[in-house]
C-alpha cells in the first residue's frame, strides 16, 4: 500500500513539474467538471424547490503550531503547508419554513484550480445526503441516528475514539433521549387546573425511568459510547441506575408536585423545594435546576442564562456532575458567550469560551474570538484558554468574507428516490459496499490524484504518514 500511495505522489510532482502537461489536465477537468454540473442539473429539473435564506462565504484557514506542544509541532509542518496552500469557498442556505439545509463547499488548491474538490450537504439534522466531485454520479446517505452506534464499533475497530465525533453532534444526544424526553413531557401535560401533578404519575415517571434506562437501546447506546474510559465508568453506570430511585424518593419524595407560574416564571415545586426554574422576558432566558445530593455522593448541577443587549447575545451555561469528597467530578461542563451579533454583517467583537473537565469525556479547552466588519468581512481565532479561562495562544485563525445571498434563493428538498439510490453509510453492509464501490474508483482516483498535485509535497507525506500510522490505509484496503 505505502508503494502505491509513493507512486502517486511521484507522478504528482512529475504532473507538477511539466507546466504543459499541467494545463492540459487542467482544461480536461474543467470540461468534464462543466459536463457534469450540466447533466446533474437537467436530471434534477423536477425536483421541488424550497424558499430560503443564506450566505455565500470566501474563507482562508492558517494553523499555529507554535500553540501546540512541542511534539505536535514536530508534526503539523505538512498540516500548515497544506492550510496555506487551499481555499475554502461556498455557500450556506437553510430554508424558511421547513428544517432542511443545504451546505456548498468547494476546497480549492489556490495554485493549481483543477484539483479543486466539491462538496455538497443536503438534507436535515436526522438525515444528510452527501454529495461530492470525488463521487462521481454516486452518493452517500448519513441516517443520523445510526452514527453513535456507528462511530462506537468503528471506534473499536481503528482505535480512534469516533464516538466523540458523534457525540458533538447535538442531534446524537436528542435522539438517544427523545423517548425519555416524551415520557416527562407526558406526565407534565397531566397537571390540573392548579398546576398539580398527582402522585400517581409521579410514580410512572420513575417507571418510565426504570424501564428507558435499563431497556431503552437507544439510550443504553449512548451510556456505552460514554463509557469508554474505564476509570470512570462504574461510576457513572452507578450513576445511571439510582436515576430512578433518586428521582421517585429524593427529589419528589415519592408525593405530587405543583407546576407554578407566575410573572414569567415557571417553577416546579416539590416536597424538597423548587427543583426547577424558568423565567423568560423580552430581554432573555434564565433556567436553574436545583437538586439535592445523590445517595451515591454525586451533585447533579445546571444553569442558563441568557440576555439579549444592542443587537447581540451573551450568556453563560453551566452542565455538572460533580463527586462528593474523594469522588472524582464526572462532567464539569462552562460556557460563556460574549456579544455575538444577531444580524450579520456588523461590526462586532464576540467571545465563546468552552471549559470541559471531568472524568467522562476529553478535557476539552478553547476560546473563540470573532471580529466582524459591516463589509461583510470576518476574522475567527481559535484560542487556548489558560488558567481560569484566559485567552491564550492562537491555534487557528479562518478569515474572509461572509455575505448574506441576494435575490431569489432556494434549496432542493430531499425525496424518497435519493433514499433509494444513495449508500446508507451508517448500516450499510459488505454486499452493499462492493457494489457500490466499482463506479467510485475512478472519479475518486481522479479526483485524489487532481487535488494532490495542487498540494505540497510536505501535505501529501505528513497526510501518507498518519493514515499509515492510525491503520485507515488497512483499513480501506481490506488488509
Amino acid at each position: 500500500m505505502k508503494r502505491l500511495i509513493s507512486l502517486m505522489m511521484v507522478l504528482c510532482m512529475l504532473v507538477g513539474f511539466c507546466p504543459a502537461g499541467a494545463e492540459k489536465v487542467d482544461k480536461e477537468a474543467s470540461s468534464r467538471v462543466k459536463a457534469s454540473l450540466g447533466a446533474a442539473e437537467a436530471a434534477e429539473e423536477e425536483i421541488r424547490m424550497i424558499p430560503g435564506e443564506g450566505y455565500s462565504f470566501d474563507f482562508t484557514l492558517r494553523l499555529h503550531p507554535e500553540a501546540f506542544s512541542a511534539k505536535l509541532q514536530a508534526r503539523m509542518t505538512g498540516y500548515v503547508d497544506l492550510l496555506q496552500a487551499l481555499r475554502f469557498q461556498g455557500t450556506f442556505v437553510r430554508a424558511l419554513e421547513e428544517e432542511i439545509f443545504e451546505l456548498k463547499l468547494s476546497v480549492i488548491p489556490v495554485n493549481y484550480t483543477a484539483g479543486t474538490v466539491e462538496v455538497r450537504l443536503l438534507g436535515t439534522e436526522e438525515q444528510i445526503f452527501l454529495k461530492s466531485s470525488l463521487f462521481g454520479d454516486q452518493m452517500i446517505l448519513l441516517n443520523c441516528y445510526s452514527m453513535l452506534a456507528f462511530c462506537s464499533k468503528m471506534s473499536e475497530h481503528l482505535g480512534i475514539p469516533l464516538q466523540y465525533v458523534a457525540l458533538a453532534y447535538p442531534y446524537s444526544w436528542k435522539y438517544a433521549m427523545h423517548l425519555i424526553i416524551e415520557n416527562l413531557q407526558f406526565v407534565l401535560a397531566t397537571e390540573d387546573e392548579n398546576g398539580v401533578i398527582p402522585e400517581m404519575w409521579v410514580r410512572y415517571l420513575y417507571d418510565c425511568l426504570q424501564f428507558r434506562l435499563n431497556e431503552d437501546e437507544l439510550f443504553l447506546t449512548l451510556v456505552d459510547a460514554l463509557c469508554k474510559n474505564k476509570e470512570v465508568e462504574e461510576s457513572f453506570r452507578a450513576i445511571v441506575q439510582a436515576v430512578p430511585e433518586y428521582v421517585l424518593e429524593q427529589v419528589f419524595q415519592e408525593q405530587e408536585f405543583q407546576i407554578v407560574r407566575e410573572n414569567g416564571t415557571t417553577t416546579w415545586r416539590t416536597a424538597s423545594g423548587d427543583i426547577y426554574t424558568e423565567t423568560i422576558t423580552d430581554q432573555g432566558v434564565t433556567e436553574k435546576v436545583s437538586l439535592p445530593w445523590m445517595k451515591i455522593g454525586y451533585l447533579p448541577v445546571y444553569s442558563l442564562e441568557t440576555f439579549r443587549e444592542n443587537d447581540s447575545v451573551s450568556g453563560h451555561l453551566r452542565a455538572q456532575l460533580l463527586g462528593e469528597g474523594q469522588l472524582q467530578n464526572i462532567v464539569n461542563l462552562e460556557a460563556s458567550l460574549v456579544s455575538l451579533p444577531e444580524t450579520w454583517p456588523t461590526d462586532c467583537y464576540s467571545l465563546l469560551s468552552v471549559n470541559l473537565t471531568g472524568g467522562l469525556l476529553p478535557n476539552v479547552g478553547v476560546a473563540c474570538i470573532l471580529s466582524g466588519e459591516r463589509n461583510g468581512h470576518v476574522k475567527i481565532e481559535l484560542r487556548k484558554p489558560t488558567v481560569e479561562m484566559e485567552i491564550g495562544a492562537v491555534m487557528l485563525t479562518l478569515e474572509g468574507e461572509l455575505l448574506p445571498l441576494e435575490g431569489n434563493v432556494q434549496l432542493e428538498d430531499t425525496s424518497l428516490a435519493w433514499v433509494e439510490k444513495a449508500l446508507d453509510l451508517f448500516v450499510s453492509n459488505d454486499v452493499k459496499i462492493n457494489a457500490f464501490l466499482p463506479d467510485l474508483v475512478r472519479p475518486l482516483t481522479r479526483g485524489v490524484m487532481q487535488f494532490l498535485i495542487g498540494i505540497p509535497t510536505s501535505a501529501c507525506q505528513t497526510l501518507m504518514d498518519d493514515m499509515t500510522e492510525l491503520g485507515i490505509f488497512e483499513v480501506l484496503m481490506g488488509e
